[in-house]
């Protein structure tokens, strides 16, 4: 309709459509009127006069889902014979995904653009998006199936003059913006610059979305400026990257109170801001790059935009190269890099991070720079998160602590920012002690945090507290609270707009209905959870609820549809590489087919698991995988194999509980009991509780566990205890540190080392302090061994290495020598 249409009055925006046009209509009136077969489609960008402007009749070709997106670009390069060029052929599903949403995944200009994709490949073809619209206009001049300038021009006919010369500075924006910004960049009030983009959305070349962006098309940011000259231009792009700066700033305070509009807007406005990053690096100092780059980090963290994240981390990393002392932007940009390194796993490099934030921090004193003080409070509450979610949830809590204290103290001298900080120390506080097992102290903490962010009046962080609050009660067993709580929760973040938190929501009152042998509610709770997922395109979330129906069905004994659900699960963690979460579904599965006896299948799943786990150490649980392949290998008639694995499983939950993890025993009760028993003298109360605690129906590992408890109780203390085959890798791993609790040693006694004590006698051990240290390892040799006789010289201080037996026979020749813990 467009190439028919006259312009509108000048003086004013006028009508759609003219009476010029009369006789066309009435044409195609007639024309449906001489028989009830006549179809007429039209094809515009406005809205039809009467009586063709019926809205059932209406078919609104918007942008494309990002899915047809992309086959549209398949497809258009198969029918034409076109591949990728193939030094830029787009390797990663990533870069594809870009192009198609830097125009707004835009129909004609895909098509168009398709071909370019051969020329120049894909990454090329994004990168120089502007540039090709304008090669393509002058190649076709005036072609509306060429090119893109062409139908703009027809459409920006319809705007009366003076408008269509104020629209030119949005040649500045990328995809769209903000009508505030637009208002800036075309130095008008906002009420003139909504009557424009009324005016834009009305001939077709603007779309209003949520949060007050207006997404334009494609086409018509180059196209404007292309009309500017190189001073309107330098004018126009100054203005836009004030508005944008203020903007993501903006956004990032909106992060901690609406996070749906922040991080929907972050979304709308990410073609903005990855080009404000690369414009700024070189027209900013490098403490307002740092702060930027920073921002748009939070902002990209859980949006699955890997690429825009590594192109803000890259600026921010470039930036801090250029610093000098220590500033607030070198502690801006290095707790960024923290935040990186635990999205990556990588959880020791992180520690290491963290460590010496802090102690830089300290070192440089409370008093280096305004704020510096909330700086050292926020080191210490980056080291605590660090360390809980590394799995030291003990020794996060008193950084936490040091955190809550300093920032409490910033809140009563009126810092109503560090008053928001010491709540949210106090949640990861309470995150610690369920984390620990201590479920009272935890429920007890998160009510706390609850009634603070009740006074702040922060609606999210009360339903976040009371998400979690809902967690403990279903790990006390309390499942009615905890489902009403869940419910609370769900309430709060569905009147937030937050449809993934709601999803989170609904994925835990399954859980708890499936704990409860409650089938149906489970099933129909997570696939509320699984629906949410799908419809928001939260690959991350329909991952988990397709795992956690994987759970569901295996505990139902519905084994086949388990498997299904849960390759499902993997085959998304794997395409999203999160190698973290791929492991523990394939877990999941390999567990199922070993009740299927489809053992192959099981055992090649498990050994993908483990390597999926390995990079992310205790926070994967690798000692439950190893554990499986256990069973998996006893089952299938290989003992050598089985031990093995159950070695590999008994040292990495070693090592895990050495690191200050917390037990995962489901009888974590027991040792405590046993423990203070001794320590107390109540050695005959704690037999009688253990001789009624599994009963006589208990299995061989219940009763073998039962025995070696009862024996500690008895006095004994060889490491021994802890050699049963009988028990599996946990109490293994439980007993041995129970004895070293109580004052036994940590011993793997070898023939080599047996070589050692030849000629030492009792009382050399005493005066001399001449001590044998051995190092215990479940793991296969070699393992550490080495005398040290505390003399000048380091070579005797020097280990060497020896090969581990299982013999414990002649451990009592070294009672009554002093026997020390190696550190390794």
């Amino acid at each position: 309709m467009e190439s028919v249409l006259p312009a509108p009055d000048p003086k004013g925006f006028g009508k759609p459509f003219g009476s010029e046009l009369d006789e066309l209509f009435t044409l195609c009136q007639s024309l449906l009127d001489a028989d009830p077969a006549t179809r007429l489609v039209f094809t515009s960008r406005e809205a039809l006069p009467a009586p063709f402007d019926h809205a059932g009749r209406a078919i609104a070709l918007g942008a494309l889902s990002r899915e047809d997106a992309i086959a549209l670009v398949s497809q258009v390069m198969k029918q034409e014979g076109l591949t990728p060029a193939p030094a830029d052929p787009g390797r990663t599903s990533q870069e594809i995904t870009d192009l198609v949403d830097a125009v707004n995944r835009h129909a004609r200009a895909l098509v168009l653009l398709a071909r370019e994709v051969s020329r120049r490949g894909v990454r090329a073809t994004t990168a120089h998006l502007h540039q090709l619209m304008a090669d393509l206009d002058r190649r076709f001049p005036g072609d509306r199936e060429n090119s893109l300038y062409a139908s703009v021009e027809l459409s920006l006919r319809r705007l009366p003059p003076e408008a269509r010369a104020r629209i030119r500075g949005l040649g500045a924006f990328h995809g769209g913006g903000h009508i505030a910004n637009m208002a800036l960049v075309m130095d008008v009030d906002e009420d003139t610059a909504l009557h424009l983009s009324a005016a834009l959305i009305g001939v077709g070349l603007a779309e209003y979305m949520d949060y007050g962006h207006l997404r334009l098309d494609p086409a018509l940011p180059p196209y404007l400026w292309g009309q500017m000259s190189a001073a309107e231009q330098e004018q126009a792009r100054a203005r836009w990257a004030g508005g944008m700066v203020q903007l993501a700033r903006f956004m990032y305070e909106q992060a901690f109170k609406d996070t749906q509009l922040a991080f929907q807007l972050t979304l709308l406005e990410l073609p903005n801001l990855v080009a404000l990053l690369a414009w700024i690096q070189d027209k900013a100092p490098p403490s307002q790059v740092i702060a930027l780059a920073s921002a748009v980090e939070a902002l990209l963290a859980n949006l699955g935009r890997p690429q825009a994240l590594a192109q803000a981390t890259a600026a921010r990393e470039r930036a801090a190269r250029a610093l000098g002392a220590w500033s607030p932007a070198r502690f801006l940009a290095e707790s960024a890099n923290i935040d990186r390194l635990l999205e990556r796993g990588d959880l020791p490099a992180a520690h290491d991070a963290a460590q010496k934030l802090l102690q830089r921090s300290l070192a440089a004193e409370e008093a280096a720079y305004p704020g510096a003080d909330y700086d050292v409070a926020w080191a210490h509450f980056k080291l605590g998160r660090v360390l809980n979610m590394g799995g030291a949830a003990e020794a996060a809590l008193q950084p936490l602590a040091e955190a809550r204290r300093r920032c409490q103290a910033l809140a009563d001298a009126g810092d109503t920012g560090a008053e928001r900080m010491a709540s949210a120390a106090i949640t990861e506080s309470a995150d610690c002690l369920r984390a620990l097992g201590r479920l009272d102290e935890a429920a007890a903490t998160y009510e706390e945090a609850i009634k603070r962010f009740e006074k702040l009046d922060d609606r999210r962080w009360i339903a976040v507290n009371k998400f979690q609050l809902g967690t403990v009660r279903k790990n006390q067993g309390r499942d009615t609270e905890a489902l009403a709580i869940y419910a609370e929760a769900r309430d709060i973040f569905e009147a937030l707009g937050e449809p993934l938190s709601v999803a989170g929501a609904w994925h835990q009152i399954g859980m708890v209905h499936r704990q409860a042998d409650q089938f149906e509610p489970a099933e129909r709770a997570c696939r509320q959870a699984l629906a949410i997922s799908v419809q928001q395109k939260d690959r991350q979330g329909e991952a988990s609820s397709l795992n956690e129906l994987g759970n569901l069905y295996d505990a139902a004994g519905r084994l086949e549809e388990a498997v299904t659900f849960c390759r499902q699960a993997a085959d998304i963690y794997a395409k999203l590489q999160d190698l973290r979460y791929e492991g523990v579904v394939r877990s999941n599965v390999a567990d199922t087919f070993i009740k299927l006896h489809r053992y192959d299948e099981a055992r090649r799943e498990l050994h993908r698991a483990i390597e999926c786990k390995k990079p992310y150490g205790h926070a994967a649980t690798p000692w439950k995988t190893w554990n499986l392949l256990h069973d998996l290998e006893q089952a299938t008639g290989n003992p050598q194999a089985a031990a093995e694995a159950r070695g590999q499983a008994i040292q990495s939950y070693m090592a895990y509980r050495r690191a200050g993890g917390v037990s995962q025993s489901p009888v974590a009760e027991l040792y405590a009991l046993v423990a203070g028993a001794v320590r107390q003298g109540q050695v005959k109360e704690a037999e009688q509780i253990l001789a009624r605690y599994f009963g006589p129906n208990a299995d061989p590992p219940a009763k073998a566990l039962i025995a070696k408890l009862q024996a500690i109780l008895r006095g004994e203390r060889d490491p021994a205890l802890a050699a049963d085959p009988e028990l599996d890798y946990g109490n293994a791993v439980e007993v041995q540190l129970l004895l070293e609790g109580l004052g036994g040693v940590k011993v793997v006694w070898t023939t080599k080392a047996r070589s050692l004590t030849k000629n030492m006698k009792r009382e050399d051990t005493k005066e001399e302090r001449r001590t044998l240290v051995f190092a215990a390892s479940w793991s296969k040799p070699p393992c550490w061994c080495h005398r040290d006789l505390d003399h000048e010289d380091a070579k005797e201080r020097t280990a060497q290495p020896v090969f581990v037996s299982s013999c414990f026979a002649n451990f009592a020749e070294l009672r009554g020598f002093v026997v020390q813990t190696s550190p390794r």
